[in-house]
């Protein structure tokens, strides 16, 4: 019996698929648990237009990741921060402080995740490398006191 998988089943398939499986289990297991449903024409139609769609979403999403990449990359972006006179850091900053600098002064939304840095601990300019999406770039950080 030709089923659409509903979720994921080990050693049958993922969710999304069709696959071949025995009459007995697909009406003893699968389609009880509602791991399954059966492949009728309506059921392919829908599951074509699913996958269609999550290509359109997932199409639009890298758009938009591109478009705040291109918007933050090569940017100069300043922090003040607290720090005594040797230049030292009282708090250490991190991807979350630099994340939020970049709303603030550019108005891009960065996940922290994106930006790879060790935490900064001194007052000076530093390069931080950036992922978003699959594009790679840098940013320039200005560590200033306050």
């Amino acid at each position: 019996m030709k089923v659409i998988l509903l979720h994921n089943v080990k050693k049958i398939g993922k969710k999304g698929e069709v696959v071949e499986v025995a009459d007995g289990y697909a009406n003893g297991f699968l389609l009880p648990k509602r791991l399954a449903k059966i492949a009728t024409n309506d059921a392919m139609k829908q599951l074509d237009s699913e996958k269609n769609q999550v290509v359109k979403s997932t199409e639009a999403e890298k758009k938009a990741l591109k478009k705040i990449f291109t918007t933050v990359t090569g940017q100069e972006i300043t922090i003040k921060a607290q720090a005594n006179e040797k230049g030292h850091l009282f708090a250490a900053l991190g991807p979350k402080d630099i994340a939020a600098a970049l709303q603030n002064e550019l108005g891009a939304f960065v996940e922290t995740s994106s930006i790879i840095t060790e935490p900064i601990k001194d007052i000076d300019n530093y390069v931080v490398p950036i992922e978003i999406g699959e594009h790679k770039g840098t940013i320039l950080v200005q560590i200033q006191p306050k």
